[in-house]
């Protein structure tokens, strides 16, 4: 299956996805998949520029895991959550895979090995919360 990633984050700067992948550091993604289509076993073509005229295949993988995940995202105070300034709003975050909340150092990690440069960029993209699976490209579980 096609995994598509974007070469720009929203805010302007590049996401460097494709030599993350290539080198490792990226260790797995976050999607949506509603109809449970992603398995352990399952060949992935990563992609830039998917049904573009742009579509740029640079490199091949496999799926070895899959883990349920929930980010969860709140104005008000919790002292379990995770806590991050967005100009001059507090937001809690609170984030669980397999049903399973996650420490501040868990998510630290999570975020570097999902290949964001940053734990601000990684939840500057899941500021609306989500909810969907984690597709492992290494042995690495949570």
């Amino acid at each position: 299956m096609i995994l598509g990633y974007k070469k720009i984050f929203p805010w302007g700067e590049p996401t460097n996805f494709k030599s993350k992948i290539i080198y490792g550091q990226k260790k797995h993604t976050l999607r949506q998949d509603k109809k449970n289509r992603w398995v352990a076993g399952r060949k992935i073509q990563h992609a830039h520029g998917v049904r573009s005229k742009q579509y740029d295949h640079f490199a091949d993988g496999e799926c070895k895991s899959v883990q349920k995940i929930e980010i969860t995202v709140s104005d008000e105070f919790d002292t379990d959550a995770f806590i991050m300034l967005f100009s001059r709003k507090t937001k809690y975050f609170i984030i669980k895979i397999d049903e399973r909340q996650l420490h501040n150092s868990e998510i630290i990690t999570l975020a570097m090995n999902d290949g964001f440069r940053s734990l601000y960029d990684f939840f500057r993209w899941f500021k609306k919360g989500f909810s969907g699976k984690i597709i492992h490209f290494t042995d690495l579980r949570y």
